[in-house]
């Protein structure tokens, strides 16, 4: 009965066992098409990888590619702007041969040989700046060189006096964008009685550039600079006065003591008959006696007093020897 039992035991071992192998090789067989599946996953990672660094660099090329149009327009815009201008007049131009007559209304108003290339109607909304402005008709004149756009915008001013013409420079995106932005404030600023001008897309608001907030200086500051300004001009003006009034007293008290005798300085030289500021008078007798000379000769005076002596008949001293001053 136990060999019996025992190998009932046995049997079922044996057969427990040989599930235990069908397992294990069920086990083996699904690791390895497990590993398979994991390689291909991983060689399908890789390419997705590859693809996903491939489309990167596409997009970075097309950007590139993009910024590089952009670019090339908005040179080709800047270049276009340097070379046209805009035209506004009251009434429509004909639209058939519509460049040879603004060709020639510009040669005829501005005196000057032009070159035009095209002409293409604007919308009035970007290109004016009040209701008077937005009745009139704006073209884009495209002329020959970017020589002629200047010497046009030189001459416009005095050309086109008292015209109904009027001629503007054609301002960049950059520049139209600016204008765009900050035409709310040019409105306040007008409203506020403000002096509004625009000079190529820049507000200048009494003259000065407008930036933003705080660029400009508030009422108060205003009213403080104007204070300012008025004593810097009035005291340069008292400062001269205070000036010309020592020189005038100066000049006055070195008249009063200046020596009457002449000097290179005097336009009348006093003679030589003045000394010390005191003129010599001569005698009251008919024949007065002469001075002597400067030079300290003493000869020929001297003569007539020896010739007096002699008819008295007595000697005449010897006169003293002369000093020279």
């Amino acid at each position: 009965m136990q060999i019996i039992s025992l190998h009932n035991e046995l049997t079922a071992v044996k057969h427990e066992n040989v599930k235990l192998r069908q397992q294990l090789h069920a086990t083996n067989t699904a690791g390895m098409s497990n590993s398979d599946r994991i390689c291909a996953l991983e060689k399908q990672m890789q390419e997705l990888l590859a693809a996903s660094l491939q489309q990167s660099d596409m997009h970075d090329s097309i950007s590139k590619l993009h910024s590089r149009q952009e670019e090339l327009v908005q040179r080709q815009k800047v270049d276009e702007c340097q070379h046209s201008l805009v035209l506004k007049t009251e009434s429509a131009l004909p639209a058939q041969g519509i460049t040879a007559h603004v060709q020639d209304l510009l040669c005829q108003q501005l005196n000057i040989a032009v070159t035009v290339l095209k002409v293409q109607p604007l919308g009035n909304k970007q290109h004016s700046d009040s209701d008077s402005q937005n009745r009139k008709h704006a073209y884009k004149v495209g002329l020959g060189s970017s020589g002629q756009r200047t010497e046009v915008l030189r001459i416009k001013a005095q050309a086109l006096r008292g015209t109904p013409l009027s001629i503007d420079a054609l301002l960049t995106p950059d520049q139209l964008a600016s204008k765009q932005r900050l035409m709310p404030v040019a409105r306040q600023a007008k409203s506020a009685g403000q002096s509004v001008r625009w000079r190529y897309g820049t507000l200048l608001i009494n003259g000065k550039p407008y930036t933003g907030p705080g660029s400009l200086p508030t009422p108060a500051e205003q009213q403080q600079q104007q204070q300012q300004q008025q004593q810097q001009q009035q005291a340069p003006t008292n400062a001269s006065d205070g000036y010309q009034t020592v020189q005038r007293r100066q000049r006055k008290h070195a008249q009063q003591h200046q020596p009457a005798h002449g000097s290179k300085k005097s336009l009348f030289p006093a003679t030589h008959q003045q000394k010390d500021g005191l003129a010599i008078k001569p005698a009251p007798n008919a024949n007065p006696k002469p001075p002597p000379p400067a030079n300290g000769s003493s000869k020929q005076p001297a003569a007539a007093p020896k010739k007096a002596a002699a008819a008295d008949g007595c000697a005449a001293p010897s006169p003293p020897s002369p000093t020279r001053a």
